[in-house]
């Protein structure tokens, strides 16, 4: 809540970011926003876990079988 008059701003700024094909800049930029409010990177873990891991690790399974049958472009 203490960025919330920002969020337009940050809204905006991962926008281009994602336009300018820059997506690992954004949790880069997470990390130093949350780090400016006092949010610590361990109140972020559980985030980080469920979205980029877990979700990576479910689509790789869910891949692997198109893989195998060849002729398949996975993006």
């Amino acid at each position: 809540m203490r960025l919330a008059d920002r969020t337009d701003d940050q809204f905006e700024t991962i926008n281009r970011l994602y336009l300018e094909r820059d997506l690992g800049a954004v949790w880069p930029m997470t990390l130093e926003l949350a780090d400016k409010v006092g949010v610590a990177k361990s109140a972020l873990d559980s985030f980080d876990r469920t979205v980029v891991v877990e979700r990576n690790e479910a689509m790789l399974k869910a891949a692997l079988p198109h893989v195998a049958k060849g002729n398949v472009f996975v993006a």
